[in-house]
């Protein structure tokens, strides 16, 4: 990506909106699923908190000595609402580790118990927390990214670490945890929820929580905000989420420090000019692929951050399946649909699948693709020894790359190769003895039973 930017010095105002989005599934393990890996209770005995447990084979469930379980056991095909509960104070914050197995799995949920009032736990920076000890953490930072709003899961990092700290979740202003019973009511960035804390990206912070380590991720788990001083700089776009066209869009931005720098990291997006009240004029180009795409734009101060994120639609989608072009008649025109994936490449060609289907296309143009591609190709439908094909190749234009290749069971032909004959194209595969011509120039294949 090209970098492109402006610097200038001035003060502004503007508005920034946040809205609540959808995210963040139950955990799942095939055949076992539970609504939380992490669950935190208050300090006091009988504090307690819920999960759902849903299992395709019978269950039971032990967990640490000051945890209590309701129910502890439950049996094949039901959706279950477990209860595990406190049985005594917390005289420091604790972790307790609940499990949940099968005959054939095992889930293991993390409990955390908060501190009691009083206990005041120490300052920590975030390198402390990446090499430390799994334990209740005080951390100030900044915000580095928002992942998901509802449950609150984002980055935090206090400039003492390379990486940026993971929050995997964060309770709301009274102290509860996202409630999937009331879907809407996200617990960051909800304006329809009153609980939820307005966290943006530069906002500088105070958290605490409990350390985990997850697949090689450390993370603090379900923090409570101790306090948000928001960031220097504001900022945000007349138009978020814009159509495929190309179009002009405007960047708000006001600053109480300067000077600022603005960079967006698309190169499709050029910022053409700005204004000393804090108007900066964007040039989106057209968006020809049919997937969306982002760009982020990174606002900086002396001791402030802000990113905002533009979104344009792709163009929608427009040609045939390879179904239905095998089945048009020879000397049609036609054009295949972008998500049509080559699957394989010859000299001469690529074979070109819409999943259910395949034909080959040749000429030097498909021969150029490389396999993973999603391609729109403009050809003529013919038919070469019995077998759909695509010829005379016009304009073919890459949608996507890297797209995933299956290839089904290849057909043994060996016995029947001398009387094989298709009218689709398909794999197959057949042995014989390998032969190569006295100059190295010519390689054919000798297959019992066949006349050379």
């Amino acid at each position: 990506m090209k970098l492109k930017y402006i610097l200038a010095s001035f003060i502004a105002a503007a508005a920034l909106l946040v809205g609540c989005s959808v995210e963040e599934p139950v955990s799942k393990l095939e055949g076992l699923e539970v609504s939380n890996d992490y669950l935190t209770v208050e300090a006091v005995a009988q504090s307690s908190a819920t999960i759902t447990v849903t299992s395709d084979e019978a269950w039971t469930a032990t967990g640490a000595s000051w945890l209590t379980i309701t129910p502890a056991a439950g049996m094949a095909g039901q959706t279950i609402t477990m209860t595990i509960t406190a049985s005594s104070d917390a005289d420091s914050p604790r972790k307790g580790e609940v499990m949940i197995q099968t005959a054939s799995k095992t889930k293991i949920i993390i409990v955390n118990q908060k501190a009691p009032e009083g206990v005041e736990v120490p300052p920590s920076t975030v390198k402390e927390v990446m090499e430390g000890p799994d334990q209740t953490y005080k951390v100030t930072g900044t915000v580095k990214a928002v992942t998901t709003t509802t449950y609150g899961n984002w980055y935090i990092n206090d400039g003492t670490s390379e990486n940026d700290l993971y929050i995997y979740g964060t309770l709301n202003k009274k102290g509860a945890t996202y409630d999937k019973t009331n879907p809407d009511m996200h617990n960051l960035n909800c304006p329809a929820n009153p609980n939820a804390w307005d966290l943006a990206v530069g906002d500088v912070v105070t958290i605490e929580g409990p350390k985990t380590v997850y697949q090689g991720t450390v993370e603090l788990v379900d923090v409570t905000i101790i306090s948000i001083t928001k960031s220097l700089i504001d900022a945000s776009l007349g138009t978020s989420e814009v159509g495929p066209e190309a179009r002009m869009d405007t960047l708000f931005v006001s600053s109480k420090v300067q000077p600022i720098m603005v960079t967006v990291d698309a190169d499709w997006v050029k910022i053409k000019d700005f204004t000393e009240d804090g108007n900066y004029l964007l040039e989106i180009e057209e968006n020809i692929r049919t997937a969306s795409r982002t760009a982020t734009f990174n606002i900086k101060a002396p001791g402030a951050i802000k990113a905002v994120q533009l979104t344009q639609e792709g163009t929608p989608a427009t040609g045939s399946s390879v179904t239905e072009i095998i089945a048009a008649a020879d000397k049609d025109k036609v054009e295949t649909l972008p998500s049509t994936v080559v699957v394989a490449l010859t000299t001469r060609g690529a074979v070109l699948s819409d999943g259910k289907n395949y034909i080959y296309a040749y000429g030097d143009k498909a021969a150029a693709l490389k396999v993973g591609d999603g391609v729109k190709m403009d050809a003529t439908k013919t038919t070469y020894n019995g077998v759909p094909e695509l010829a005379e190749i016009g304009e073919v234009f890459v949608d996507s790359e890297g797209n995933a290749v299956t290839h089904p069971e290849a057909k043994d032909i060996t016995s029947t190769f001398a009387e094989y004959a298709s009218s689709v194209a398909e794999y197959i595969k057949f042995s014989g003895t390998l032969k190569v011509s006295a100059d190295g120039k010519y390689y054919n294949m000798e297959i019992d039973g066949v006349d050379p």
